[in-house]
């Protein structure tokens, strides 16, 4: 239908279906659509419009009276109504839309469920519970933004506190112009169930444009949102990132220190060690690797001391608690496998095996002066025997 203008008064229209508009399709129109006391219900468009649809009306106005109504209708897109534009114009939205007054109670199995033109805009989200930072998006960024950033920009999303070299976990949906989420079936899409002109809409979308514009501390970042080339927002969306100081015990001179491979897992400026490491306190992040023959170090063992197992300390868990100050109440030493710490038994074992290692070794130690004298005897018996028996022979 192509005119100058058009009325449609006092009509019914009720289960029709066709390719585009369900029930009306227009085309071209120049000036104004009136509808008076109408109603639309149970009509379907196998692409766009359930019972509406509107090509190429950039300046057109579209006027629905308060008895106008149009309810369970069905469409891909557009489950009340669709508006396009297929020529070299730019789109205009009448006045109104999306017509919430006349438009209600549709079903789109894509998007925009009562009125829809083209998907407009992204939200971001970010569902992660273990992030150590804070996300926040604002759909609107009224009073948010400084007015030279806030004409610019379409909408705004902040992370506070985010730790260099961590994960940004983003999850961003494309949106009509009543936020309603993109949604089809992949499956269609691959085997081309889809019509045509959905095909096409549908690999159009494009994310672009991911740019950097500040320094420092915090840095602004433009994330172009002009997801589809008729797509009344043009405006980039704003993320802003500030990041956080270094905590006590994460930092060096110039970034925050990455999460080290000798740690199970890293939170804010917490290391939790992996069995088989040693640091000398959890205000460093110096980590050193124990002897993995001796299995001294055991800082996932709930129980462990300084991250040192039962009767261990000192630096990689090297030494034995022989005076009892860090295992109170026992005391260890080194047995007869080097580096190895065993409990010290009762204090009456303690002194027989003192007492029995001081007699063996009186004894050990009287033996070898028994055999060193011996020795020495035989040595100074001998020679004497000869000087003797030499001076004997030159008398004669």
């Amino acid at each position: 239908m192509k005119s100058q203008n058009v009325t449609v008064n006092n009509s019914s229209f009720s289960g029709n279906k066709a390719p585009n508009g369900g029930a009306i399709n227009f085309n071209a129109i120049q000036q104004t659509i009136n509808f008076k006391s109408c109603q639309f219900e149970q009509n379907t468009a196998l692409s766009s419009g359930g019972a509406l649809y509107f090509e190429n009306i950039p300046s057109c106005k579209v006027i629905f009276d308060s008895d106008t109504e149009i309810r369970n209708n069905r469409a891909l897109i557009g489950g009340g109504l669709r508006i396009v534009q297929t020529d070299e114009n730019q789109i205009q939205l009448p006045y109104g839309f999306p017509f919430v007054h006349n438009v209600h109670q549709n079903l789109a199995d894509i998007y925009g469920n009562d009125s829809a033109s083209y998907l407009q805009n992204i939200i971001i989200t970010n569902n992660n519970k273990e992030n150590s930072y804070f996300f926040t998006f604002y759909e609107n960024q009224t009073n948010i933004l400084p007015q030279e950033l806030e004409q610019s920009f379409s909408r705004f999303a902040e992370i506070k506190e985010f730790r260099s070299g961590e994960f940004i976990y983003f999850k961003v949906y494309i949106v009509d112009s009543q936020n309603r989420y993109l949604s089809f079936s992949k499956e269609r899409l691959v085997n081309s169930k889809y019509p045509i002109e959905i095909e096409s809409e549908l690999k159009t979308f494009e994310f672009s444009d991911l740019q950097i514009i500040g320094s420092g501390n915090e840095l602004l970042f433009s994330v172009n949102s002009t997801i589809y080339t008729s797509s009344i927002v043009k405006q980039p969306i704003l993320l802003s990132i500030g990041f956080r100081n270094c905590i006590t015990g994460r930092n060096d001179i110039n970034r925050c220190i990455n999460c080290p491979e000798s740690a199970i897992k890293c939170v804010g400026d917490k290391i939790s060690l992996k069995n088989g490491f040693w640091r000398k306190s959890n205000q460093t992040d110096e980590i050193i690797e124990c002897d993995p023959i001796v299995n001294s170090c055991q800082a996932q063992n709930p129980l462990n001391i300084n991250y040192c197992s039962t009767g261990y300390l000192g630096p990689t868990c090297g030494q034995c608690d022989i005076l009892g100050e860090i295992w109170k109440g026992s005391r260890y030493s080194e047995s007869s496998s080097k580096g190895v710490c065993e409990i010290c038994g009762p204090k009456l074992n303690q002194w027989i095996y003192l007492v029995l290692k001081i007699i063996l070794f009186e004894a050990y130690f009287l033996n070898v002066l028994n055999i060193f004298v011996k020795k020495f005897n035989l040595i100074f018996g001998t020679y004497n025997s000869t000087r003797f028996y030499s001076f004997d022979s030159y008398v004669l």
